[in-house]
């Protein structure tokens, strides 16, 4: 018997924990079934023909695919056309897409034979015997599936196999998988479940926390670490929710890893003590990555999803974290909320701008099957997408209009705030221009950037410049301060781009001749470029560029210096030749 899992990742970089657990989970439960099982991981932008043609060329006897809002239209494709041309392949889901929808999608979708609903890392291994031997189904817990008759049966759920206890599971990668991921990101659950009931979130109906001890995520870092994993990332809903233990983990990591492996949080904020704070500021810069779900700072609109308002907690912490700058900061607003105004996400979202974060992600509301929010969307009078994503469409006190204004912000914010290449222009317009109102500069200019019809193309990432420019020159916001750090913002990151007409800067032979005395001068390359000692002229000249900025009548020299560079933003070192020490 072979077994093939097919993960649909949202993107190349991306992989899928699911399929990795659930076949080393057969160690555990089917160790005669171990080696029968393969993966295979694909991405929605390959084409449907492609997918289709290596899941068939397999030759598996049994395809489990795991289902996702962002690839259910590909798995319902893949299992439509599968079924057509290897009728005998058997096909189970799992995955929070259909775990409840199970009973709708056997009926809608007749190619479809099980659903694993729950944790499958204990059912899995049931499932497959069953296939293989008797064809018992009835005892398999959250198994929904047909009997001989055709009518749909729905297995009720057991705690103690459909969630069990995580130190009972084995690691879910062998180090040939470790391998095969080189490159990509690598996700990790140390917990499951989650101590809040946000309304709009399927944990909200997970009340059972479980914890893997310390001592083994320690181990099994090591693992990730030794196998050369360039970014892992914890999955588990509040990793923070306990802070000691979080404390013990950061410790280990700060400690015990080196530069080469990432780890990325979801973390509550308000949930940060002193000593977290204390320990955080410890960490080499770039090594933590935080994910943060603000959602709104309106305190009606977190009573009606049932999250706890600790606002002011959360940005108290988040500027501390912000303000050593050692960690990527991420945090997370959802527009379409109930009772949410375009005026509150607006007070929202300058909120969060003023706690200095790297990414700002303004999304929307997805009313997921089987949360609270779907259940309660009628009483909130919730518009709504009813296929994947669910997204929102419009509210009572939120127009479709302005979520499509909101749209083309969150875009703008997405290019010119969370690339971190126009970091000072944004926050120097924003200040000075808006009153310290991010959200007033990103409405403006999604405005004139929808009467230009910008939206509706791909641009090439020199281009934003250019657009910012013109924007900031016909709103008549173009002084020389705003010039200047739109120059700076462009010599900071981009290193390939010739200088474009619009900075006023030419490669003269003035400037040529500077640049080149300062690269061949050993006093100044010791002084201000030690790295590039014994390093020739013509290679450090490669690796800089030197520019003249004016302000009023001052000129200032600056040197950027692209082998040294942010290890949160990315940008090249800037030099002022001016205030060297």
């Amino acid at each position: 018997m072979k077994v093939l899992l097919v993960a649909i990742n949202a993107r190349f970089s991306h992989s899928n924990p699911a399929v990795y657990a659930l076949k080393n989970s057969l160690t555990l439960t089917a160790p005669e079934l171990a080696d029968t099982v393969e993966i295979c991981e694909f991405n929605i932008n390959q084409t449907d023909e492609y997918i289709l043609g290596e899941v068939y060329r397999a030759e598996a006897e049994i395809v489990g695919i795991s289902c996702y809002i962002w690839n259910r239209s590909k798995v319902m494709s893949l299992v439509g056309s599968l079924k057509k041309i290897a009728p005998q392949v058997q096909i189970i889901l799992g995955g929070p897409e259909v775990g409840h929808l199970a009973i709708d999608t056997l009926t809608a979708e007749p190619a479809v034979d099980f659903i694993l609903q729950g944790e499958g890392e204990l059912t899995f291994g049931q499932l497959l015997r069953a296939i293989r031997t008797d064809r018992d189904y009835t005892q398999i817990p959250g198994l929904v599936y047909r009997d001989a008759a055709g009518e749909i049966i729905a297995n009720p759920l057991e705690q103690a196999l459909n969630q069990p206890d995580l130190n009972l599971l084995p690691f879910p990668y062998t180090s040939a998988d470790l391998d095969s991921l080189k490159g990509k990101i690598v996700y990790y659950e140390s917990s499951r479940g989650c101590p809040y009931r946000c309304a709009y979130c399927l944990s909200a109906e997970d009340h059972h926390l479980r914890f893997l001890p310390v001592d083994r995520v320690a181990r099994e870092i090591d693992r990730f670490v030794q196998a050369g994993i360039g970014l892992v990332k914890f999955v588990d809903r509040t990793f923070n929710c306990r802070p000691e233990r979080a404390r013990q983990i950061w410790q280990y990591l700060i400690a015990a890893t080196g530069p080469e492996t990432r780890f990325h949080f979801e973390i509550g904020a308000d949930l940060l003590d002193e000593d977290s704070l204390h320990l955080l500021a410890q960490a080499p810069p770039g090594k933590f990555q935080f994910e943060v779900g603000v959602q709104s700072t309106n305190p009606e609109v977190l009573a009606a999803i049932g999250r706890p308002n600790r606002i002011g907690q959360i940005a108290a912490n988040i500027r501390r974290l912000a303000a050593v700058g050692n960690i990527h900061l991420h945090l997370d607003l959802i527009a379409g909320l109930p009772l949410e105004t375009l005026d509150s996400i607006a007070r929202s979202f300058d909120a969060v701008w003023a706690m200095n974060p790297h990414h700002i992600q303004l999304g929307f509301l997805k009313v997921l099957p089987g949360t609270p929010i779907q259940r309660q969307a009628a009483q909130f009078g919730l518009i709504y997408r009813h296929e994947p994503p669910y997204e929102i469409l419009q509210t009572p006190t939120l127009s479709y209009a302005e979520l499509w204004q909101l749209k083309r912000i969150a875009e703008l914010v997405e290019i010119y705030h969370n690339t971190g290449r126009f970091l000072e222009t944004t926050k120097y317009i924003s200040d000075y221009c808006f009153e310290g109102s991010a959200f007033g500069f990103y409405a403006e200019l999604a405005r004139w950037w929808v009467k230009n019809g910008l939206y509706r193309e791909r641009h090439k990432s020199g281009d934003y410049y250019e657009y910012l420019y013109r924007f900031l020159a016909e709103a008549e916001l173009l002084d020389a301060q705003a010039l200047t750090r739109l120059t700076l913002d462009f010599v900071a990151s981009e290193q390939y781009l010739d200088l474009p007409a619009w900075t006023g800067q030419k490669e003269t032979e003035e400037v040529k001749k500077l640049h080149h005395e300062l690269v061949q001068d050993p006093a100044f390359i010791a002084a201000v470029l030690p790295h590039y000692a014994g390093m020739r002229a013509r290679e450090i000249s490669k690796k800089t560029r030197l520019i003249l900025t004016t302000t009023g009548e001052h000129v200032k020299r600056v040197l950027a210096d692209y082998s040294v560079r942010d290890p949160i933003t990315g940008r090249a070192r800037l030099v002022d030749l001016d205030n060297i020490p």
